[in-house]
């Protein structure tokens, strides 16, 4: 990839507002998904009977996990009858440690993001960002990622997958918001909205909480399958049906696939740049698996294929009232591994 990279004096502010949230907005959708999958490599253990495995949470106070996640996801639009793609990828190194079980086995779990990097190239932009090998200086949607490094948060789990509590957002956000650079005036104003907008208690208790519909209610065999929905409010909003079906097991390893179906979320609210708001109505499906160790529960590898299509709408913004709403289409390979 390039170095060129888009700065504000390319463009007027507003449009680079406008840019920095649908940069947002792209990105939360990843890290939804992302949490969603390093979550499931957390909790799930399996309690093994004669022909079917018991998929619950059984975790033990004081151990530690590492999880590895790299999402590769090309977006295609059509905007002013121009066609625009660009492909993204995001790598997300998250680590747990079990702070505490009580005697109800409910845990308490200590989250870090323990490094971030993010490529992007299209549309006249180029994004290098690796928080491991940090560039010297920093752009504004760097600043953004570089703050989330390092960072953590707490949430209380149940042995049904119940998160109870989450704790430590105010802490969290107050160490991004001081790593951002105090000198950007509006702009960073705008990075600090997004990030209470994102990380904020009720968002983050909703990533936790949707990965909890995973578990099946009963113990289940070789072959047999459940479904569950999953409800996304934020980023692409859609409702997810899964269906999972335990695959095989052979050598302690337990495979689970899933096939969804996503149906946008008419409930969810768009998302407002000033009074311009932006409204994603989309659906497609999902489909991948997830190879899980039985005795520790822990995810060994996995991979998930998603396509998306649909549009993209525009509303009180009478700039673009020439453009109204363009079509947009979303293909991402996401795997996983544990180090």
């Amino acid at each position: 990839m390039g170095s060129t990279r888009l700065v504000k004096k390319d463009i007027g502010n507003e449009e680079w507002v406008w840019h920095l949230r649908m940069r947002e907005t792209m990105g939360r959708t990843f890290f939804r998904i992302a949490v969603i999958i390093a979550v499931l490599g957390t909790g799930i253990s399996c309690e093994r009977t004669t022909d079917r495995i018991s998929l619950k949470l059984r975790l033990r106070q004081g151990e530690a996990y590492t999880l590895n996640l790299v999402s590769d996801q090309i977006v295609s639009q059509s905007v002013y009858g121009q066609e625009r793609q660009s492909r993204r990828k995001t790598r997300i190194g998250f680590g747990y440690v079990v702070a505490e079980v009580d005697g109800e086995q409910n845990a308490l779990l200590r989250v870090t993001f323990q490094s971030v990097a993010f490529k992007h190239d299209g549309a006249g932009e180029a994004i290098d960002f690796d928080s491991l090998h940090p560039p010297e200086s920093l752009s504004p949607a760097d600043e953004v990622f570089a703050a989330l490094a390092g960072r953590s948060f707490f949430i209380t789990v149940s042995p049904d997958g119940r998160i109870s509590k989450v704790e430590g957002v105010e802490q969290l956000l107050t160490e991004m918001v001081a790593r951002l650079n105090p000198s950007e005036g509006a702009i960073r104003e705008t990075l600090v909205e997004g990030l209470r907008r994102q990380y904020n208690e009720q968002s983050l208790r909703e990533m936790m909480g949707n990965v909890m519909a995973f578990f099946p209610d009963e113990p289940v065999a070789v072959g047999e399958s459940w479904t569950k929905n999953i409800t996304v409010a934020e980023g692409f909003p859609m409702v997810l049906v899964n269906t999972w079906t335990l695959q095989k097991r052979e050598n302690g390893v337990a495979s689970i696939g899933v096939q969804s179906v996503g149906t946008p979320n008419s409930e969810s609210s768009p998302v407002s740049v000033g009074n311009m708001k932006t409204i994603y109505h989309l659906c497609g499906e999902q489909r991948g698996r997830i190879d899980i160790d039985e005795d520790t529960g822990w995810i060994i590898h996995g991979r998930l294929f998603q396509q998306l299509s649909g549009h993209v709408m525009i509303t009180n913004a009478p700039h673009l009232s020439d453009v109204p709403s363009w079509p947009i289409s979303v293909e991402s390979v996401t795997t996983f591994s544990s180090s």
